[in-house]
């Protein structure tokens, strides 16, 4: 949904590229402020708690986004967005390194291949659904799907043991 920001507060009266400029920067700040809680969230929660609360923020975020009045609101909504969007990438992220430790590499490569991926295509279907179902629909829409994803996300498998790095061998 973010080739659409703009539109989307053109079409709500929230401002323009600028404004929208602002909003994506505050959804990098929420990056920014879960990498310095981080810590304290897997403690707390665990990896499977992060994914599935996460899904869960960033959803009702892009609903909320969707329907809300003031700029200044929409802007800390963002920020929110990027804060749960944040939770359940890494955590995805994270446990596509330990699917195959002998191959984190390659583990971490397709992953990023279907990510980014998603993203295109993903940008691809909502440029031709913005035009059919409006800006409001298409931010909530896509709320409602990462809802979708809370419970299926929060239920992925916890480790069963640290993961430990693989034995370096001096001699190669």
């Amino acid at each position: 949904v973010f080739p659409f920001v703009a539109a989307h507060m053109v079409g709500r009266a929230l401002g323009d590229a600028v404004e929208a400029g602002f909003a994506l920067g505050m959804f990098g700040l929420g990056g920014v402020i879960y990498t310095f809680l981080v810590a304290v969230l897997v403690r707390r929660l665990g990896l499977s708690g992060m994914a599935g609360l996460g899904a869960t923020v960033a959803g009702v975020c892009l609903i909320a986004i969707a329907l809300v009045p003031a700029l200044g609101l929409m802007l800390a909504l963002f920020g929110v967005l990027g804060f749960g969007f944040y939770m359940i990438h890494n955590t995805l992220q994270i446990m596509a390194t330990e699917l195959v430790p002998a191959a984190r590499g390659s583990a971490v490569a397709l992953y990023a291949t279907f990510f980014f991926s998603g993203q295109a295509l993903g940008a691809l279907l909502a440029a031709q659904l913005i035009g059919l179902i409006g800006p409001v629909e298409l931010f909530a829409g896509a709320g409602v799907g990462l809802i979708a994803l809370a419970f299926p996300a929060s239920r992925l498998p916890r480790r069963l043991k640290p993961v430990e790095p693989e034995p370096v061998d001096p001699s190669a």
